[in-house]
């Protein structure tokens, strides 16, 4: 029985190179202990014929799906469906796992088994340099923490697979499941943490900045109607997200971007 699976649901991902890079990242880790569930979320015959090729780099591998398109939250339960490890990782398609990635967050998670979910810190990329990073952010997640903001970095995550299976995986939302489920954990008592360590290069372009609409932001307030309301947020600060997410939604994404890059540059000096 492997101790960690890293589960990464994959649709319609055609760059071969990003794919494999992010791919062998995984592969090439200090800690080897792992298997590595892949989803395709019926990609087209293009990208599916690429993803039998990855299949085929490792016995480590392990390649499911279905020939329909679901979302990201039901390719990520299916592979906690079929995952064996003690703790489940995360990783997204277009990241790369720094090598001591894996050691890292599960040495964190055996010596500290108070803990239940884990995400560590990032550098930010834009798939031709680093522009940022998460400042080496560190502690217990808070609520105040939740309230305010999506508090661990998805693809960072890794956790353990009793805590998955005890609320039945990620809930329903698109581009918003990891936030519903970080709140859904928390208001059922679990601990969650960010560790110091730098463990992932975090894909974050100008391309990623233009799909954040208000349009696919939907499900995000419907989170605000739903989930968000099991931590008992105050008017004020239900509305304060409301707005910031209203506006984040609104404002042109070239802005948006640079706002973002420059207050991460300031956060960096």
């Amino acid at each position: 029985m492997p101790e960690i699976s890293v589960i990464m649901g994959v649709y319609n991902e055609l760059n071969k190179d990003i794919l494999m890079e992010a791919v062998n990242s995984i592969l090439h880790q200090t800690f080897e202990d792992f298997e590595f569930i892949i989803y395709d979320d019926g990609s087209c015959p293009e990208a599916a014929t690429l993803l039998r090729e990855v299949a085929g780099l490792d016995e480590r591998i392990k390649l499911i799906g279905q020939d329909e398109n679901h979302g990201l939250a039901f390719s990520l339960n299916a592979c906690i469906d079929e995952a064996k490890g003690k703790y489940i990782a995360r990783m997204d398609t277009d990241d790369y796992s720094y090598k001591h990635r894996l050691e890292d967050e599960s040495d964190f998670l055996e010596n500290n088994p108070e803990y239940d979910v884990i995400g560590g810190n990032v550098d930010y990329y834009d798939g031709s340099v680093i522009w940022g990073k998460t400042n080496n952010c560190q502690g217990i997640i808070k609520k105040e923490d939740i309230l305010n903001s999506v508090p661990l970095c998805h693809p960072t995550v890794m956790a353990k697979r009793e805590v998955y299976l005890a609320v039945g995986g990620y809930p329903n939302f698109k581009r918003c499941e990891d936030y519903a489920l970080w709140i859904e954990l928390f208001s059922k008592g679990y601990k969650l943490y960010r560790i110091k360590n730098t463990v992932l290069r975090y894909h974050l372009s100008l391309e990623d900045y233009k799909k954040r609409t208000l349009k696919t932001r939907k499900d995000f307030f419907r989170l605000l109607n739903t989930q968000y309301t099991k931590l008992n947020p105050t008017k004020s600060q239900i509305i304060k997200i409301k707005i910031k997410n209203i506006i984040a939604g609104i404002m042109p994404y070239k802005i948006m971007y640079w706002y973002h890059r420059n207050k991460a540059r300031r956060r960096n000096v």
